[in-house]
């Protein structure tokens, strides 16, 4: 599929509008037309594309995508819909309801191949509850024992409905906290589906921590998490092959596996935000606030808020995040914020 398009489901008269667009091959712009009327034109950086636009009469829209080479030539159309009412006639719940108009109806599997002319919602609402048993289940995060004091550590690939209920459930915990401080709610999102698994972690479930946030000694307010993977290139010993990537490794001299105990994910989310990006009160060691800094340059000075997040995720991999370093946790990052295009929530 040549062009993928997301945009709100819903919009409020006079609400700015964003049109999100990820594309492949040789795209080099996108028309954009409502109820057969062209809106203007965007052109592709780096194959994605942003188009905004504020709609003045209340009505259901048919919307077309065009994608365009640099000959002129028409490679991809995409066509969906967007309902616009009136202002307060949309809850704050469905408000970010974002559609993806290249996903076809029912898919939930990553390896479904795209159809251009079909919609589906790609959030499901706000406030869901895990586990939810609408949506498919992870085996076990751990699988605790008694036994030698060893877990079982599962590897696994959520399908698209997980993700997006997870980007769902957290969105108005984080969008507050982004837009008060100006740093990227697509990069939190993204970090917060990378370190809980989509929120399945055993250590987001039993202490509500969403980032992997360590608590380098052993304390009441402390979390102990047995079983998680080999952080030292292959020093913790495997003590056997459970079977599909999963491994039982020796945790009996594994002294860094204490992390941060949170009452709420929405705690954990502000001291993500307050504490280990802005060093607001010194409760985290490290002091990133250069990179939210930095991340405020790039936005003013014109960069996209694609390279502004993927160079805020590389500094914060740089600076000690992780011990893989900043190529590695912004390549990861971003793979999630383009896959499900977070940068709309930015």
């Amino acid at each position: 599929m040549e062009l993928k398009v997301y945009y709100p489901k819903y919009a409020q008269t006079g609400q700015e509008v964003f049109f999100n667009f990820v594309t492949r091959l040789n795209i080099h712009r996108i028309r954009v037309f409502v109820n057969g009327s062209s809106l203007g034109s965007t052109y592709v950086s780096n194959n994605h594309a942003e188009f905004k636009f504020r709609f003045v009469y209340a009505s259901t829209k048919k919307l077309k995508f065009v994608g365009i080479s640099p000959e002129n030539n028409t490679l991809s159309e995409v066509q969906g819909e967007i309902t616009i009412a009136g202002k307060n006639q949309i809850s704050k719940e469905t408000k970010y309801e974002y559609t993806n108009a290249s996903l076809p109806p029912n898919t939930s599997d990553k390896s479904a191949s795209y159809n251009s002319g079909s919609i589906t919602s790609a959030l499901s609402g706000a406030g869901v509850v895990y586990p939810n048993p609408n949506v498919p289940t992870f085996s076990d995060t751990f699988d605790e024992s008694s036994k030698g004091g060893s877990n079982v550590y599962p590897v696994y690939q959520p399908t698209n409905e997980v993700a997006w209920t997870f980007f769902s459930s957290i969105q108005n915990e984080v969008l507050p906290l982004a837009q008060k401080y100006r740093v990227p709610a697509s990069v939190i999102m993204a970090m917060a589906a990378l370190e809980s698994g989509y929120g399945y972690s055993t250590l987001s479930i039993a202490a509500n921590n969403y980032f992997g946030i360590k608590q380098w000694k052993a304390s009441a307010d402390g979390y102990q998490l047995i079983g998680q993977a080999d952080e030292h290139n292959g020093r913790v010993r495997i003590l056997k092959h459970a079977g599909q990537g999963q491994y039982v490794y020796d945790e009996s001299r594994r002294k860094d596996n204490w992390y941060r105990s949170f009452k709420s994910r929405s705690e954990c989310i502000k001291f993500l935000v307050e504490e280990v990006f802005l060093h607001k009160t010194g409760k985290w060691k490290r002091d990133y606030s250069g990179t939210v800094r930095e991340y405020h340059s790039l936005l003013d000075r014109g960069y996209s808020k694609y390279d502004a997040a993927y160079r805020f995720a590389f500094q914060l991999g740089s600076k000690g995040y992780t011990h893989l370093g900043g190529r590695y946790y912004a390549d990861r990052t971003m793979k999630i914020i383009e896959k499900y295009n977070l940068l709309s929530f930015d």
